[in-house]
């Protein structure tokens, strides 16, 4: 069945995977075929669908999937990509990256002077999500970096995830 599914998977566009996530998800055999797809299309997809790719493979990965969180990485730290893939990404590593991963944090961390509010503002979500555990060290200083953000709401948003954080909420 494995085989069959990545076979009919293979004459499809982006936009044709991101149309069958649903029955994907429901479906072990059905969901690794998309997922391998998806991840060979990030590779060579065009700019512009890269975000979809990676929003369909967010919805299609599981937790601790290391190949989808090395490929999340990757896109994170490419400055010259888009705002919305690199926001995208930072999602991808917020939901898919066990809580506290190491690995994860650090990524996350690494971007904290990226050059978009956005990516920033959504890097704060993440960071908080991911303050516990080997990473909660690496997770509060970048907090406390962006607690000194330009922007007042990526600023706003840091200290309120700090303070919950303190308050061990």
């Amino acid at each position: 069945l494995e085989g069959a599914s990545a076979a009919g998977l293979a004459g499809l566009d982006t936009g044709g995977l991101c149309a069958v996530r649903v029955l994907a998800a429901s479906h072990v055999e059905f969901r690794e075929a998309a997922r391998q797809r998806l991840l060979g299309e990030l590779r060579r997809a065009a700019l512009t669908k890269r975000r979809q790719s990676l929003a369909t493979l967010r919805r299609l990965a599981e937790v601790g999937d290391q190949q989808t969180l090395h490929v999340a990485s990757q896109l994170l730290a490419l400055s010259s990509e888009q705002r919305m893939l690199r926001v995208e990404a930072v999602r991808v590593l917020q939901e898919i990256a066990v809580r506290g991963d190491l690995i994860a944090v650090e990524s996350l961390a690494g971007t904290v002077l990226d050059s978009d509010r956005y990516v920033r503002r959504a890097l704060v979500d993440a960071l908080a999500m991911h303050a516990r555990g080997e990473g909660e060290a690496k997770a509060h200083l970048a907090l406390q970096e962006l607690v000194k953000d330009e922007d007042r709401f990526v600023r706003q948003a840091a200290e309120g995830a700090l303070s919950e954080l303190l308050s061990g909420g």
